[in-house]
């Protein structure tokens, strides 16, 4: 799984890699128009799947082989040893029981796809649609998608599902919202949020990978 979960990720940071100019993207990231902050978070995404696809490929390659670090292997126990493999395993995106711990970035992948919609989509505009006088969420930026735009109802539905994942842990992993459920995965109000497996987590990201791409396409329309 892990060098499937590696593969996963050099190809979508593809994907996002094909739509910046990489010989403009230095000057556009001190930038501020508006066309050039979109580049730069796109820019800003492919570079963290890269990261995160060599992250796993060296934890990978720890799990099936490395010893502790050579210059504390002198002072270190059988203890200490299984400890540190076991840190190194919570970090791994195949091994790590929850999708937090499996994609820390998912967060930020989150935040940046919020903050992108709205540079896109103009935030006024999407205040003023939903008739909503205060600061929008994520919540209000998929509500907007779901009612003007033409992206999968479906993929919109798996990122209200990583949004209301990502927010249980603010209780400490228990999900206290309405009932939602994606790719078989249930979260029920008052109970702890359940283990996804490497393969659900997969086809969760590509889903949100997608709706951030429909996202940048919108700029086309604009």
């Amino acid at each position: 799984m892990a060098n499937k979960t590696v593969q996963f990720l050099w190809d979508a940071s593809h994907r996002f890699r094909e739509r910046i100019q990489l010989d403009k993207i230095a000057n556009q990231l001190k930038s501020d128009k508006l066309e050039d902050r979109c580049d730069s978070v796109i820019f800003s995404v492919y570079h963290l799947l890269v990261s995160g696809a060599i992250a796993e490929e060296n934890i990978a390659a720890y799990l099936t082989g490395a010893e502790f670090p050579p210059e504390a292997r002198a002072k270190a126990d059988s203890v200490d040893n299984l400890a540190t493999k076991e840190a190194w395993r919570g970090s791994s995106f195949e091994n790590a029981t929850n999708i937090i711990g499996a994609l820390a970035f998912m967060v930020v992948l989150l935040f940046f796809l919020e903050g992108f919609c709205k540079l896109v989509v103009g935030e006024d505009r999407i205040r003023k649609d939903l008739e909503r006088t205060r600061m929008v969420g994520l919540a209000a930026v998929l509500r907007w998608l779901n009612a003007n735009s033409q992206i999968d109802p479906g993929k919109l539905r798996t990122v209200e599902f990583l949004s209301s994942y990502r927010n249980a842990w603010h209780s400490f992993g228990f999900y206290g919202g309405k009932p939602i459920a994606c790719k078989g995965i249930e979260l029920r109000s008052g109970e702890r949020l359940p283990v996804i497996q490497p393969q659900q987590r997969l086809e969760l990201l590509a889903d949100l990978f997608d709706v951030f791409l429909a996202i940048d396409d919108l700029r086309a329309q604009q």
